[in-house]
């Protein structure tokens, strides 16, 4: 059975949000790159990419990266699609 294909480049993505995600706060170019074993280099493109969509963003004074409004907006959205879930998995409880 084949495996389906993805988006590398994607999911080298969805791996930098996650590391910046995980700090307490804004995190360095050089310390995501030890993370991810990537050379600064190769990840600069990546968090290029990143701040220009809003997914992260770059202090401009201290060069730290953070998420950016459109990961904030998304996580507004998934919470508020869970939280919508749980009202319907509620309801669903009261009539069974």
């Amino acid at each position: 059975m084949s495996e389906i294909q993805g988006i590398g480049s994607v999911e080298i993505a969805a791996d930098i949000l996650e590391v910046v995600s995980k700090h307490d706060g804004p995190v360095r170019a050089i310390d995501i790159a030890k993370v991810m074993g990537f050379s600064k280099s190769r990840l600069h493109k990546y968090l290029v990419s990143l701040c220009r969509t809003g997914l992260l963003q770059q202090g401009s004074e201290t060069g730290l990266y953070s998420p950016g409004y459109a990961l904030v907006n998304l996580s507004r959205a998934a919470e508020r699609q869970n939280q919508l879930l749980i009202q319907v998995n509620q309801a669903r409880c009261r009539f069974i």
